[in-house]
This record gives structure tokens, sequence and C-alpha cells, in this order.
């Protein structure tokens, strides 16, 4: 039988132990996974790294009769919040439920689940007999007591993970309260500490460099408001050698993140709401520069123009797969040595699965079949008569609600108004002119204020025929309000054997 070295790493452990699951003696023995994620030592209040517990875990394989299956990890990652994600665990339980491994080795159960969720994902595993071992006790899923017992566990880990949370958000609400930051890295432009620098004990930034930072962004405000674009602003920040705090140069989109700091006006916020003002913080720009600013970038219309080579690729194609929209790309020709093919594309680099593609001038000839023939159906004109009647009723609601809000303003100035009671009316109001207004909006996309009559075949047609792509947009938007989804091809060659009509959806 083998005999394993004292390890002095984990992966020297791993490695020992994969080198003994070669003997025969161990060719029948069961399969355990090993699993790490970061925590806190109870006694000493210390982090446990997760190579300190993949150390202890894999002793425990090894004083087992067992083979090791995969090593994972999850650094960083919480086990309490629903909205993580932690790929190490997702791998462990598809292996479990596969049936690629017996069990589960970790530090302790808790490194496992906090939810009792994850607890019920592998109670349903139980009639195999899965090990839930750890360096504290083992339970084996198949017996009615162990698995009391990890219930048990499990709800008080996720106890004690609430009253965690209860406590920071206490904390948290009363720095605000004290006219504080809760908490997070040093900001641009505020003293604080900063990164550490190889290992060496983290040092508070030095007053002149907080003044440089302080100074450039009054400077990019007013610039800014001045007409300077944000790639400039970005650019003479890189040329004055002024990085960001996580030691990165600038670029337009995190320029723009500073300037709409409300921290650069004295100003607290708190999830992009302001809820009072920083106490001790001198402001960078008056408030009214501030408040210009923010007015300036919610006025910014989002995204980049459409483009006039691609008429589909303002969010008119959506990807059947992952609901994202198709962007244009022009991708070269496998035929055709020295082309290049208009395609539409999912990019799994804004958000796409990027899984799907489809020729551009096939999808698009496609397209305009599909226009002449919605558009020219007596159904649909009737459906644009309903709207249309709908959306006159909409801007009269507007109307007079843009009237009370003017007769609010002006009894304001005239004073028989306080301010107290003016915000009191006002705020829903506001809400209400919104929903209207994006009411308006859907109507107007479905093609309200299109004449509600018949247009022939040979009409719509000719209208496509003869209107720019902007037009042709309008034109796929009242056809299809709410997009044209592209379905996966099939086939070896889908480009080619797949027809483009088959593949198309309006929903």
């Amino acid at each position: 039988m083998t005999t394993l070295a004292p390890p002095t790493t984990w992966t020297d452990l791993a490695t020992d132990l994969r080198a003994r699951d070669t003997d025969p003696a161990y060719a029948d023995a069961p399969v355990l996974d090993v699993y790490g994620r970061i925590s806190k030592n109870p006694e000493t209040g210390e982090t446990e790294k997760v190579d300190r517990q993949l150390l202890v875990t894999l002793g425990e394989v090894r004083r087992r009769h067992a083979r090791l299956g995969m090593v994972l990890r999850d650094d960083g990652k919480s086990a309490w919040s629903k909205k993580a994600k932690r790929p190490g665990w997702q791998t462990l339980v598809t292996r479990l439920e596969d049936g690629k491994a017996a069990g589960v080795i970790a530090w302790h159960s808790d490194r496992l689940m906090r939810q009792p969720r994850d607890l019920e994902r592998l109670v349903d595993l139980g009639d195999r007999g899965v090990l839930v071992g750890s360096c504290h006790g083992d339970y084996d899923l198949g017996k009615a007591d162990d698995r009391f017992t990890l219930r048990v566990l499990t709800a008080a880990a996720a106890k004690e993970s609430d009253s965690t949370s209860r406590r920071q958000k206490r904390k948290a609400q009363a720095r605000r309260d004290n006219g504080q930051r809760s908490g997070g890295p040093r900001a641009f432009g505020e003293p604080g500490l900063l990164l550490p620098v190889d290992g060496q004990p983290r040092q508070h930034a030095p007053a002149a460099q907080v003044a440089a930072e302080r100074e450039a962004i009054a400077w990019a405000v007013r610039a800014h408001l001045d007409g300077t674009s944000l790639n400039a602003l970005a650019a003479e920040w890189n040329a004055r050698a002024l990085l960001s705090t996580f030691g990165c140069q600038w670029d337009g989109r995190t320029v723009g993140k500073v300037l709409r700091a409300g921290r650069n006006a004295g100003l607290l916020e708190h999830r992009g709401i302001v809820v009072g003002r920083l106490n001790g913080v001198e402001p960078v720009v008056s408030e009214e520069e501030w408040r210009a600013v923010g007015a300036k970038f919610a006025a910014r219309r989002l995204g980049r123009p459409a483009s006039e080579r691609y008429l589909l690729s303002s969010g008119l194609l959506l990807c059947a797969r992952c609901g994202q929209p198709l962007t244009g790309k022009a991708q070269q020709s496998i035929r055709r040595p020295g082309e290049r093919t208009r395609k539409y594309v999912c990019r799994d680099r804004v958000g796409g699965c990027g899984r799907l593609t489809i020729v551009a001038d096939r999808v698009e000839a496609e397209v305009r079949h599909m226009v002449i023939r919605v558009l020219s159906d007596p159904a649909h004109a009737r459906q644009i008569a309903r709207a249309s009647a709908k959306l006159a009723g909409v801007e009269d609601k507007i109307a007079k609600a843009d009237a009370t809000a003017t007769e609010l303003a002006r009894r304001l100035g005239e004073g028989r108004l306080t301010l107290d009671r003016f915000d009191a009316a006002t705020a829903p109001l506001e809400s209400r002119i919104a929903r209207f207004r994006e009411e308006r909006e859907a109507l107007l996309k479905s093609g309200a204020s299109a004449a509600s009559r018949r247009a022939s075949a040979e009409e719509v047609a000719a209208g496509w025929d003869d209107a720019n792509n902007e037009s042709r947009r309008a034109m796929v938007r009242q056809a299809a309000p709410r997009g044209i989804a592209v379905r996966p091809a099939t086939g070896e060659q889908p480009n080619q054997w797949t027809p483009v009509a088959d593949r198309l959806e309006v929903l």
C-alpha cells in the first residue's frame, strides 16, 4: 500500500491522494468530493482561509478508505444570499445528483449550507446514502436522525446569518444617521486608506493626492457642463497621472460614475437616493452644479445610435435562447475568402449567450415580407384603431395632470402653498404622469398614431421600398411591438438548410 509523505500544501496532499487512488486496494473505495468556502473561526474570530480548509478536509479523506473526487471551492462567496452564485457548489450538487461522487467532505456543515433550501437539495438524494462529512462529524442523508440533525444545524446557521445581516444593517443606518458613509473602499477625492501594496500595511492617502483628485473632479464637472466629452475628461485625468482608487486608468464610463456621485456636493446617498449630508466633508462642487450634471446624464439617450448598415440592430431582433437583443457584426466568409458577411449575433460579452447567429441579408428580406403581411392584414387595422382610441384617452390624462402640476407650481410661487405640501402633492402626481407617459410610449410603438384604415400589400411594399432605415424600423415596431425572436438553427449547416422564416417568431 502506498505510503504518503507529510504534505506541505493542500495541492501536495491532493497529488498524494490521487497517487494513492491507483493502489488496487482503493479500486472499489467510494469517491468523495472536497468543498471549501471562506469562514471565520468562532473561537478566535479570525478568517479561516479556504486553502487551510482544504488542507484539513483533504486530511479527512486521507484518513478514510476513499478516493478523492473533485476539489471545489468558492472564494468569497456567500451561502446566505439568494443572489450569490456559487459555481463550486453547483458543480458539487450536479456530481452528487449524477452519482459521480458518493459524498462530500467540508470543514464544517455550514461551509456547505447556510439556507434550508440548500440542504433539501441534498436530502432528495438520501435514498442513495449520500454522505455529508466534515471535520466535526459525519451525516448520512439516508438516515432520518442525521437528516434531522443537519436540518437543525442549517436552521441555526441561517438564523446566525439573518442576525448578522440585521446587525450590519443597523450599523450602516446608524452611520448614515450621523452623516457618514456606511462603508466601502475609499472614494476618489476623499481621504482614506489606499489599496495594499506587496503585502505591506495599508497607508492613508497623502493629503496632496486627495487635493489633486478633488481639483480634478471640480474641473471635470465644469468642463463637462461646458460640453467636454467624458472620453476627453478621462484622457486629461490619465495625462495628469491620476489613477482610480483601484489603481486603474480612466475611461469615459468610470469618469461618468465619479461625476454623478452625490459626495461631490457633500450629499449622502443610499441606493442612488440622497438621504442627507455628509458630516465633516467639504463639497467639491456646489449642489446646483452636481444636479446640472445629473440632469445632463438623465437627458442623455442610452445606448449607441442605430446602425445604418444593420436595419434590425436597434433591439428589434431578440435571441430566443436568452432574450438578449442581437447586434450586427461583419464576419469573414468561409466560402468566399476576402469577403465579409453581415450577420446578427448574440454577444456573450454584453450579457447574451453567444450561441446564436443569423445572416443579415436573409433575415432582413424575411422581415420585409412579414411587415407587408402584418400591416396589410384587416385585423391589424382594427387593432390599430382600438389602440389609437386608447392613445387619445391617455393624452387627455397627461394634459390634465400637467395642468394640475402647473397650477400647484403657480400657487407655490404665490405663497399660497407651503413647500412641504407642494412636495406631498407633486410626488404622486409626477408618478402618475410618468406612468401615463410610459403607457403612451408603448401605444406609440404599437403604431397607435398611424392611420387605422387598411393598407393593401402593394401600398405597404411601396412604402417600405421608398423608406429609409429609420422609417423601416418604425414599420417593424408597428408590426412587432415586442420584437422578433430568432430561434436556434438546426442541421450541420444552419444558415443554408434551415429556412429563415421557420426561425422567426413575432412576440
